[in-house]
């Protein structure tokens, strides 16, 4: 069984892969590696809290009556050993009947799916799960202009040399934006009496990834970017540095979303990667993906949700929704490339029709699968192919191999984040996932 970390809050609860706990209350912090059984949502709720009373009581009435022999021959210490005892006791009572209200609590809405659910999109990469999905404004970050990623000379020769390539291939040129990367690993924090996750952001340039992850550019390019990432980590002050082995200073990947719309009809938008991208080629996604840039950040403050309806409106058009209830189900982090996107998904109020007629001009017809031919601002989606399917587990499996023999003689692959979030965005709505945990 993978172990879990369960961060609890009063509103929400972090699913975290791994086993080390920081500094949490105790209500806060249960690691499945030294508690007992119980499984609710892929999480551990049980443990017997009179066992620290029990604990701190012996190793009191030992240390404790020898050390007194030794210096006043007062039994006192035997007294608070049983003070300890008692109170872990008292503790055993209360946490008992609230361990009940905290499973049921934990439930999300298909109780014998979420297990699997869970446990299948952290085989993909999900790291955090969140339940329930959190809302934009608990997700804080901050940038620190330390850890900020330039490229240099040689870097952006490098990457006009990358560009040289894709154009004589038929690829569009990759940009040098502005991006972020995760520096260190995102944690729970309580203000105002509401927990915020948050991240610890460094700026860096586009150009870094597109030349590291590009099988066309040459290993000595590769290896100066990684050893200037890595001279850039060691300068960074103590403050800076994460025991996180894959999400720290010298972590190159990106952050981003990947996004599932669903319409007022009950139909999602899957779309299949066309030649141009960088990751994914030719590989099924879901409804809205992109990275974070400038806008992000509004007015000096971070906010995820902008970069999801940014990334619509470029990648499709403005759609009708309440942006408030952008809703995000985890983090994922790419073994690929060290990219981290928000996964999430958005009611939008639009019917499948509507967004069908945003992307492809009406025809007489209506194929399963069918060409962007309405170009939205992001040349890079022009190329992709598009399936509105009904937001329902079982119908999304058995529409997936159809589409994909429409395109291909091979079987379909779908980007490890996108499906991810695909099954936890059904496993937050009640929906069933069978057919797509394999």
């Amino acid at each position: 069984m993978i172990p879990f970390l369960i961060l609890k809050s009063r509103n929400y609860t972090v699913i975290s892969a791994g086993t080390i706990c920081y500094t949490y209350t105790l209500v806060n912090c249960i690691d499945i590696n030294t508690k007992q059984n119980v499984v609710i949502g892929g999480t551990v709720t049980t443990t017997d809290i009179a066992t620290i009373g029990l604990i701190v009581a012996l190793i009191v009435l030992f240390f404790g009556n020898n050390l007194v022999q030794q210096l006043t021959g007062s039994s006192v210490f035997e007294w608070i050993g049983r003070f300890f005892k008692g109170i872990g006791n008292l503790v055993s009572l209360i946490i008992r009947p609230l361990n009940k209200w905290r499973s049921r609590r934990l439930a999300l809405p298909s109780d014998s799916e979420t297990p699997v659910v869970i446990s299948f999109a952290r085989s993909l990469g999900a790291i955090d799960v969140f339940q329930p999905p959190l809302t934009r404004n608990l997700i804080e970050a901050k940038s620190y202009a330390k850890a900020r990623l330039k490229a240099d000379i040689k870097i952006e020769a490098a990457f006009d040399f990358l560009n040289q390539k894709r154009r004589a291939v038929g690829k569009f040129e990759h940009y040098p934006h502005l991006r972020y990367r995760i520096i260190k690993r995102p944690q729970l924090q309580e203000k105002h009496s509401k927990q915020f996750y948050v991240i610890d952001l460094g700026e860096i340039d586009f150009q870094y990834l597109a030349l590291l992850q590009e099988p066309g550019v040459d290993l000595a390019t590769k290896e100066y970017i990684k050893q200037k990432i890595e001279t850039s980590a060691k300068s960074l002050p103590s403050s800076f540095q994460s025991l996180d082995s894959r999400l720290n200073s010298r972590n190159a990947g990106l952050l981003g979303v990947q996004m599932v719309l669903i319409t007022s009809d009950d139909y999602i938008l899957l779309r299949r990667r066309g030649i141009h991208v960088l990751e994914w080629s030719q590989a099924w996604d879901v409804s809205v993906s992109g990275y974070s840039g400038n806008r992000v950040f509004e007015n000096g403050k971070f906010d995820i949700g902008n970069t999801v309806e940014y990334e619509l409106d470029e990648e499709i058009r403005k759609l009708r929704g309440d942006p408030r209830e952008i809703f995000f189900t985890g983090l994922h982090l790419s073994e690929r490339s060290g990219t981290t996107v928000m996964l999430g998904y958005w009611k939008v109020q639009a019917t499948s029709d509507e967004l069908r007629s945003y992307i492809h001009k009406k025809t007489n017809d209506t194929p399963l699968v069918f060409d962007t031919n309405i170009l939205p601002k992001e040349k890079f989606v022009w190329d992709y192919k598009n399936m509105i399917v009904e937001f329902d587990g079982p119908t999304i499996a058995k529409a997936l191999p159809r589409a994909e023999k429409t395109l291909s003689k091979k079987p379909y692959s779908f980007v490890d984040a996108s499906m991810a979030s695909l099954v936890l965005a059904l496993a937050a709505n009640g929906k069933s996932t069978e057919g797509l945990l394999n």
